[in-house]
């Protein structure tokens, strides 16, 4: 079955791969190159495991490599298939299985390997070698010119697969090249969507595409990569690239002081309120709701407030967050009201507060000083859409809610939300206090917009 490896599949995993799964495995077959654009829930690593034991019990000596941007997506993702495929096997395939080690013999072996290391990847050759590189778009490219190395004997085969986030990169450049065999998978080709029911339950289902179109936007990027399985179509003024908040999603970092909190609350009756519950670099907690009721959303931010004790709770005073904020100051939380339509404290970059907290949240997210919940689809898909520009005096400008609706996209109050969560308020002239009041802001303070009840109300 050297050359045959949808037998393989059948004959010796007992598994039907799909059409779009075999034509992957018959460009594997017959080209040295091939790279697989693919959106979510297709089985792109699934058919990935299926071609690393192909080709490893059907050629001797022989090596598989396979890595990817983190040591979890080695060992939990395309291991854990090979894994299962390799158990539930029809023919008992023999070798001695690890988390992330296939080894049949002598220089004949599999192995996963996630490192930013070049190194690592040296001194690997053989008859025969197959790289697969899982979530190719996140391997850094010091990776891929060291694998180069590997892939010089003539039975050398290398496999790319993964979600297009970003249109550059050794990935992007290998779907431009003529010399890869090159497979697109989008959802609307899975088949579920083409029998108009789901007939494979594992793959990805109309309902699922259907949501998504709902809470992300056919012109959102991550809807792009995510459903189309397209390298999104972003320009420069893309405010967070999707490859920065994959990575943030991925990213573990450690929780740390300062806990605070920041809310967005609706304003319309379609919007979301939002609160986001951040320790240091680390969101922790989040909470959505869809209501307008002003004691409701209070009592959710002091349900929030008692189970986590933030330092500060930022809230949004426009709309609702006004009589909001007053009704958590008279409860005597440590709430600070932010108006974020007031000019910003460096007013030579920036037309107002949204759009520096919005500028400096992109700078955690560019510096790698951010996690964020990783099945947090809503706030991925408002933080990739939003776009910003430049007024007539060169400031830069997020654009507006109201702009982002007229590209039929969602309010971004999910963004918000974590925007306010990691801003970092200046600190207020303070006046001593009145009898009855904590210490306040000074009246005459230009506090730019941020209003802070520091002590119940007499």
């Amino acid at each position: 079955m050297r050359d045959e490896p949808l037998q393989f599949a059948r004959r010796a995993l007992g598994v039907d791969p799909w059409q779009k799964q075999i034509e992957v495995l018959e460009a594997l077959r017959d080209g040295e190159r091939v790279t697989v654009r693919a959106c979510h829930g297709v089985g792109k690593t699934f058919i990935a495991a299926c071609a690393a034991l192909w080709f490893l019990f059907t050629r001797k000596p022989a090596i598989v490599l396979t890595t990817a941007p983190t040591e979890r997506q080695v060992r939990q993702v395309l291991w854990r298939q090979l894994r299962a495929l390799h158990r539930n096997a029809k023919w008992k395939l023999g070798g001695k299985l690890h988390l992330t080690q296939l080894d049949l013999g002598e220089d004949w072996f599999a192995l996963g390997l996630s490192t930013n290391e070049p190194d690592r990847f040296q001194g690997f050759h053989s008859e025969h070698v197959l790289l697969i590189v899982d979530e190719a778009a996140g391997v850094h490219e010091e990776i891929f010119e060291a694998v180069e190395g590997i892939l010089t004997t003539e039975g050398a085969k290398v496999l790319l697969i993964g979600n297009p986030t970003t249109q550059s990169g050794y990935f992007y450049r290998s779907h431009r090249s003529a010399s890869w065999r090159r497979v697109h998978i989008s959802a609307l080709e899975s088949p579920n969507l083409l029998a108009g029911k789901t007939v494979h339950p594992k793959l990805v289902t109309r309902r699922w595409v259907e949501g998504r179109r709902e809470d992300w936007g056919e012109s959102s990027p991550v809807f792009q990569s995510r459903v189309l399985g397209e390298f999104p179509d972003v320009g420069d003024r893309s405010l967070f690239p999707l490859r920065w908040v994959e990575a943030a999603q991925e990213r573990v970092l450690e929780a740390a002081a300062p806990c605070e909190i920041g809310v967005d609350l609706a304003r319309f009756g379609g919007d979301e309120s939002v609160a986001y519950v951040r320790r240091g670099p680390v969101v922790v907690a989040g909470d959505y709701w869809r209501s307008l009721d002003l004691m409701e959303s209070a009592g959710r931010i002091i349900a929030l407030i008692r189970e986590h004790g933030p330092s500060a709770v930022k809230v949004d005073v426009i709309g609702l967050g006004a009589g909001v904020v007053d009704r958590l100051a008279e409860q005597g939380q440590p709430v600070i009201g932010v108006n974020v339509a007031h000019a910003a404290r460096d007013s030579e970059q920036y037309e107002r507060l949204r759009d520096e907290m919005a500028f400096g949240l992109r700078e955690r997210f560019r510096t790698d000083d951010i996690q964020i919940p990783s099945k947090d689809a809503k706030l991925m898909a408002q933080l990739t859409a939003l776009e910003y520009g430049f007024t007539s005096r060169g400031q830069r400008r997020v654009e507006s809610k109201d702009d982002m609706r007229r590209r039929s996209l969602p309010s971004p109050d999910r963004a918000d939300a974590l925007a306010l969560a990691f801003w970092v308020p200046p600190t207020p002239e303070l006046e001593p206090p009145a009898e009855g009041r904590g210490v306040r802001p000074a009246r005459n303070a230009n506090w730019y917009g941020v209003e802070t009840p520091w002590g119940p109300k007499p």
